[in-house]
């Protein structure tokens, strides 16, 4: 109460004001004449209007000489006032209903205390209301509020102010009473006064009790949040409620920062947020057919399909940048979300001025699958059209039909196909073979080596071409001679120089075929 008084001291000026005019010799209060009750043989309600639930409301009919009363509550549509009496359409179901005129105080009626309970849907009530009339010297109370949209309650009534000027003029009979003026950001006011003879006025100017918070960010063009809600850009100033409140600087295409505070009452606060970082995001790009090769931002990335982390924003792709197998060039521009994985199809079309005009071209391109199966074995064969192979493997259905019908016995289409299509299978097929008999074919020597070496060459050359360089060489290392370049080449990619010259040393050393094509590899290796 002391904390009160003084607020009260400081903040609200009780003077006796003389002279109040009033608008007759008496001032007047609304009391309940006829209390509220249901007229069973009415049927004013029903047509009465649809409440939220879609259910008719009840209807109160209100009878009073008093204009200008409002009523809240769980009211439907319009009221309506025609010969001194108010209709007042209440949803269905509702407890209460607060009569309101800016000169008295309100008066609120709990339906249930006088056992109506709730409104009933399509029922009809009535009740009476009157004035009570107190002599003039009894009733004068004028209240002023600083700021104007301050709240009044009287004895825990709130007076309502349909104008909202922070002004209230009210007609009270003798007695104490209790004043509560408050506004959300304000210390409020609390004091009780009494009512005599005299008329009274009441200037209330309440205390701010608003922080102060400045919120500066070293992006000029990070959007500034504070409870989650856009205050401005790069910086802001304001007032905040004390308390706990949230600060976050967000930007496109860039990680977020945010801090929590915690504001005292007229505080002052700067804070400074950090230059935001770049986010970053997945993009896997995949093309029908795949295995084409891929550009990014003007760099070659690999072959479809292929996954990356990016910053986020717009990024250029380019597939096929050669137009190779007589396809189109592909330019696309897509834009990478932060934190998020992008997907991207991209369906390479045929050139319309033909690169390739053979006949097995011309047949593929068509369609015939014998023709694609063709071009995929001829091709596999040759390192420098190996990415080829792949693409014309990926236009070959039934794939995995392939894989059952795949028989060890030398043909090296279907070894090259199943390499071409899925290594790892061929690589299971392998396994499956390498447990059979030692009498069995593949264990005899052909004089280059091993059926079973040469299958295991041949996987390691597809890993070796897909860039998967360890796998190859476990598969080189069962290869036998078969193996050797590959092994070589494998150690050379992962940058072990050393171990490559030797595998290459050892072909020379047996007097491999394509010795110069080894001596060349070993030259560029030791410049």
């Amino acid at each position: 109460m002391k904390s009160i008084n003084h607020v009260f001291e400081r903040t609200l000026l009780i003077f006796l004001f003389g002279g109040l005019s009033l608008q007759s010799s008496f001032a007047q209060g609304l009391v309940i004449k006829d209390q509220l009750k249901q007229r069973l043989n009415d049927g004013s309600a029903f047509h009465a209007p649809l409440d939220g639930q879609g259910k008719p409301s009840g209807l109160i009919r209100v009878r009073c000489d008093v204009p200008n009363l409002s009523f809240k509550g769980d009211v439907i549509g319009e009221v309506e006032y025609q010969m001194n009496e108010y209709w007042v359409y209440l949803a269905s179901g509702s407890k209460s209903i607060k009569i309101v005129h800016p000169n008295y105080l309100p008066l609120l009626i709990d339906f249930n205390e006088i056992e109506i309970g709730e409104i009933q849907s399509k029922a009809t009530y009535s009740m009476t209301l009157g004035e009570q009339k107190f002599k003039k010297e009894k009733c004068g109370l004028q209240i002023t509020t600083t700021p104007i949209q301050a709240k009044v309650y009287i004895n825990d009534l709130l007076i309502e102010n349909s104008d909202n000027n922070g002004y209230y003029q009210l007609y009270l009979p003798k007695g104490t009473y209790i004043c509560r003026i408050e506004q959300e950001g304000y210390r409020p006011f609390v004091n009780t006064f009494s009512m005599r003879k005299e008329s009274q006025a009441l200037q209330a100017t309440l205390e701010s009790v608003m922080a102060e918070l400045n919120v500066k960010c070293k992006d000029n063009y990070a959007e500034i949040y504070v409870d989650d809600e856009l205050r401005g850009t790069g910086s802001w100033n304001g007032l905040l409620l004390p308390g706990s409140h949230s600060v976050e600087a967000r930007l496109k295409n860039y990680d977020s920062q945010s801090q929590n505070i915690v504001l005292e009452e007229r505080d002052n606060r700067t804070i400074v947020i950090q230059q935001l970082k770049r986010s970053s995001g997945t993009l896997r790009i995949e093309t029908n057919p795949q295995h084409i090769p891929i550009i990014i931002d003007g760099k070659s990335v690999g072959k479809s399909p292929y996954t990356i982390t990016l910053e986020s924003g717009a990024h250029n792709i380019i597939c096929n940048p050669k137009e190779q197998y007589d396809c189109k060039k592909i330019r696309a521009e897509v834009d990478v979300q932060g934190g998020d994985t992008t997907k991207v199809l991209l369906k390479i079309g045929r050139k319309e001025n033909r690169g390739y005009q053979s006949e097995t071209y011309d047949k593929a391109y068509a369609g015939d699958i014998d023709a694609v199966v063709e071009l995929a074995c001829e091709k596999s064969w040759d390192e420098d059209s190996y990415d080829e192979a792949l693409f014309w493997a990926e236009r070959i259905p039934n794939v995995e039909r392939m894989f059952s019908v795949i028989k060890f016995d030398g043909s090296d289409n279907s070894h090259s196909l199943a390499l071409l299509c899925n290594p790892d299978k061929f690589a299971e097929r392998l396994k499956q073979e390498e447990q059979k008999e030692p009498n069995d074919m593949w264990k005899k020597d052909y004089g280059f080596g091993t059926r079973l070496s040469q299958g295991y060459g041949y996987l390691g050359n597809s890993y070796k071409m897909r860039g998967e360089y360890d796998k190859a060489i476990a598969c080189y290392l069962k290869a036998d001679r078969y193996g050797v370049e590959g092994l070589g080449d494998c150690y050379a990619a992962k940058g072990d120089k050393a171990k490559a010259i030797s595998c290459y040393r050892q072909l020379l050393n047996g007097n491999s075929y394509g010795d110069e094509r080894i001596q060349s590899k070993i030259d560029n290796l030791t410049k």
